[in-house]
């Protein structure tokens, strides 16, 4: 079994999202102490179902004290959340 074309460019993508979205984590861990708290993330389908899961298990084995809410969603979607100010779970 080998790729198309077009799942090479995926999966390229997709480990370019992995380790922005890691990236991120640990920008976020070194600002502050992340004892306890809420971190709310939002993102594509994709992004939720494929990406996260085993950042965040490993995000929550290092933070045990903070909640972690995910939103998946449309970028038009999640931004109008965040600019809300919407927290919960997006419908």
């Amino acid at each position: 079994m080998t790729l198309t074309e077009a799942g090479e460019l995926l999966l390229r993508m997709t480990h370019r999202v992995e380790r922005d979205v890691e990236e991120a984590l640990a920008e976020i861990s070194q600002t502050h102490a992340l004892q306890r708290g809420l971190l709310h993330l939002g993102g594509g389908m994709t992004v939720c179902l494929y990406i996260l899961p085993r950042l965040l298990k490993k995000y929550r084995r290092l933070y045990p004290g903070v909640d972690l809410q995910v939103t998946a969603g449309s970028s038009e979607k999640i931004l109008e959340r965040v600019r809300a100010h919407e927290w919960t779970s997006a419908s």
